[in-house]
């Protein structure tokens, strides 16, 4: 954990993602840094700002859950899910979940029994007649299968004039013939997808271990994975230790180190994190990218070398 708190809030993505094609106004709730955002304790926050913005002129339509949560990766508990179905019920607001990472949550040597996965559909809850209409799941298999390329997702929800609405809007970018004909062979095939997602799950894990223990040789704070391809890095004492202020100032001279080296991370101060300094940092490469990238990073910033095993990849 950095610097003894929680911290991003939002991921950039969903500001792309919300204010551009949709055209729709962002409203963003403040969590502060020491409040776990993943906890139930998030719902007093979430509704405060429901509230305010509708004092303000603006009704919030939808809320967000990500789940597991980006950029936090890690899975949210089932009273947090029920929180927000909750707010859906109590604000009369839409609920859409995002589950795109759910089949991409593993055990590591920090946490080897971390939150499992719970479904916004497996819950009651969330199929009771006043809220079932609100509440809509988003899906796919670009990142659990590794194929961000192929264009592919699913949408769940029991509303059907939405769902009428949605194929209208999707009717102008169908999914590819090659996409649907590689998927479709895939997903036909349970036993070779169960070993797939094995095989990457044991990869993720393998490789969050190696982070880990490559930031601790280091010293630096960081919010290790249980979910997802990434963790946060908290690069601030590197920041300090070259007389860098923690400010964007200090990020702009950690960046342009990395870069140099030919290395580059993103900063969390784009999803919103009040505390600079703090990376988000995508470990799925293949074991000798990862080495290389962490061989860098410490000669970017002067560090000893730490010690990394090789693997050889085509026999696991």
């Amino acid at each position: 954990m950095r610097r003894g708190r929680w911290s991003p809030a939002v991921n950039d993505d969903y500001v792309r993602d919300i204010k551009y094609p949709a055209q729709a106004q962002l409203v963003l709730a403040h969590i502060p840094p020491d409040v776990d955002p993943l906890s139930i304790d998030v719902i007093p926050f979430l509704q405060e700002r429901l509230e305010s913005s509708a004092k303000e002129g603006v009704h919030v339509k939808v809320v967000i859950l990500c789940n597991p949560h980006n950029p936090i990766p890690r899975c949210h508990p089932r009273e947090t899910i029920e929180g927000y179905i909750s707010l859906a019920r109590q604000y009369d607001v839409h609920l859409i979940v995002d589950e795109v990472f759910a089949y991409s949550v593993f055990p590591t040597k920090d946490n080897p029994t971390s939150q499992e996965f719970i479904s916004v559909l497996s819950l009651p809850s969330a199929r009771q007649l006043d809220v079932v209409d609100r509440i809509h799941v988003l899906g796919g298999p670009t990142k659990d299968l590794g194929c961000s390329g192929l264009k592919a997702a699913l949408l769940v929800r029991e509303n059907t004039k939405l769902r009428e609405h949605v194929k209208t809007s999707m009717m102008a970018t169908p999914i590819s013939g090659v996409t649907d004909a590689l998927l479709s062979e895939l997903l036909g095939d349970e036993a070779r997808l169960s070993k797939l997602l094995e095989k990457s799950k044991r990869w993720l894990s393998r490789n969050m271990d190696l982070c880990a223990r490559w930031a601790r040789f280091h010293g630096l704070p960081y919010i290790g994975a249980n979910a997802g391809v990434y963790f946060i890095l908290d690069l601030s004492p590197i920041a300090l230790k070259f007389e860098q202020k923690l400010d964007d100032k200090g990020i702009k001279f950690l960046m342009e180190r990395m870069i140099k080296q030919g290395v580059h991370i993103n900063p969390t101060t784009l999803d919103a994190d009040p505390l600079p300094c703090s990376f988000r940092f995508i470990f799925t490469q293949k074991w000798d990218t990862l080495k290389l990238a962490l061989r860098r990073l410490e000669a970017a910033f002067e560090l000893d070398a730490c010690e990394v095993e090789d693997h050889n990849e085509d026999q696991e």
